[in-house]
């Protein structure tokens, strides 16, 4: 069981929740706290009887560096979008194995993201998961020619060039967009 916490939980509270979760034996806590405090983040990891996956907000290698000296996780989720492409998830990727740390990219962009994160996940040493939007399956299956390939409950890696797909964008124009809400946002 991985838990998402989309950071509304305190320390005190993410305790509480880890030791009653504990007989469940849940995998990691998700973005227990906001994570722009990496020395909180690292007493809860202490604290925590549970491993912290977190990063998916993090810009850059620069940002992630912190949070690994100060062994604030066991897992990161650099998001590709959000942390600059496969470069630079590439170099977080290489400062979380010095430190041991896994990494798990965060996967929420769409069919282009998921494909280059099952790149990143090929080419790095400590590469743990890989989520995927599980709604949005659908939608991205019809968007990319091929889409992206479960098998066994693994994603393939695509041999075609490129990232291994073609876009179909006139599919692209019918879906719907829907902006992401802004953290602390309180209009309708």
């Amino acid at each position: 069981i991985m838990i998402e916490c989309a950071e509304l939980l305190s320390p005190r509270t993410a305790i509480l929740a880890a030791q009653a979760l504990l007989p469940y034996r849940p995998y990691w806590f998700e973005e227990p706290i906001p994570f722009e405090n990496a020395r909180a983040m690292a007493q809860l990891q202490r604290d925590l009887p549970v491993p912290i996956a977190t990063g998916e907000r993090l810009l850059s290698r620069w940002e992630f560096r912190e949070l690994l000296e100060e062994q604030g996780c066991r897992i990161v989720q650099p998001d590709l979008m959000h942390a600059a492409g496969l470069t630079e998830c590439g170099r977080i990727a290489a400062l979380a194995d010095t430190h041991y740390v896994s990494v798990a990219p965060h996967n929420s962009g769409g069919p282009i993201e998921t494909l280059a994160a099952i790149h990143l996940a090929a080419s790095i040493p400590n590469f743990l998961i890989l989520e995927q939007m599980e709604l949005e399956q659908d939608a991205r299956n019809r968007i990319c020619t091929p889409p992206p390939l479960i098998e066994g409950g693994h994603f393939s890696l695509p041999t075609q060039p490129g990232l291994g797909t073609n876009i179909h964008l006139e599919v692209v124009e019918e879906l719907t967009y829907q902006p992401q809400p802004v953290r602390g946002n309180t209009e309708s």
